[in-house]
């Protein structure tokens, strides 16, 4: 899905939340909550945004106010706890809720 798809679809009520998906290296990527799963966001050559910073993921989503308004979560999978197999039954990511407008006065 494009930005522009993502925008639209928010539009239209179809998108429940975004996710910003933390990657190794600094890296995240951006993913759309919707009704039959979630669907990775991606450039205008079909490759998907691969952001350097949340600054970097609040400038792309800040310039649509339907993208602001939507519930967001910073997701971090925890490798360490995966390999060392701490806990007992599936592993759940690490969930923080995102303000994906940017603070006042900055």
């Amino acid at each position: 899905m494009t930005l522009a798809e993502l925008v639209s679809r928010a539009n239209a009520g179809q998108v429940r939340a975004l996710e910003v998906l933390s990657l190794q290296g600094g890296r995240y990527m951006l993913r759309a909550q919707l009704a039959d799963g979630c669907q990775t966001v991606q450039d205008r050559r079909g490759k998907r945004y691969c952001l350097r910073s949340i600054s970097e993921v609040r400038a792309l989503l800040g310039q649509c106010p339907v993208l602001q308004a939507l519930p967001c979560a910073l997701v971090q999978y925890v490798a360490h706890d995966e390999a060392c197999a701490a806990r007992s039954g599936p592993v759940e990511p690490l969930r923080l809720p995102l303000r994906v407008a940017a603070a006042p006065g900055s």
